[in-house]
């Protein structure tokens, strides 16, 4: 393997390392977002039988969402993301608003900086040192 491609390898695998020791909102509590029923019938389901769902009620990821005709909620997630759905039918609550949110925590962004400086701080070492035979 080339010095080009291991260094790469590591600071990819820093990286990697570093978004698993950030913690992520919710970690203790299931919740992902809570609801608001904005007007009409709206039900919730964890897997059984629906059941009338409530302003504030907490939501789980993965959690069935149920509109009726002429009914709105609003799932407003733990980023302070919302999303309202005004259309009949059953809604999967996702674990994220945002396709991409885990990009949007500071600490995340923070983490994968210091695994970037490292890398480059290891990458700068090792262009001192000169190989010992070609």
């Amino acid at each position: 393997m080339n010095k080009l491609t291991s260094k790469t390898l590591l600071c990819s695998a820093l990286a990697l390392l570093s978004l698993g020791a950030v913690a992520q909102p919710g970690d203790q509590d299931k919740t992902v977002a809570k609801l608001e029923v904005n007007k009409g019938v709206v039900m919730t389901s964890t897997g059984g039988e629906f059941v009338s769902a409530n302003t504030g009620e907490k939501l789980i990821k993965d959690e069935r969402l149920m509109v009726a005709k002429d009914s709105s909620a609003t799932v407003v997630y733990n980023d302070h993301c919302k999303r309202t759905y005004d259309e009949p039918g059953v809604y999967k609550i996702d674990a994220d608003c945002k396709v991409v949110a885990w990009w949007g925590t500071g600490a995340t962004v923070a983490a994968i900086a210091v695994a970037v400086a490292i890398g480059v701080v290891i990458n700068n070492n090792d262009d001192n040192n000169p190989p010992i035979s070609r």
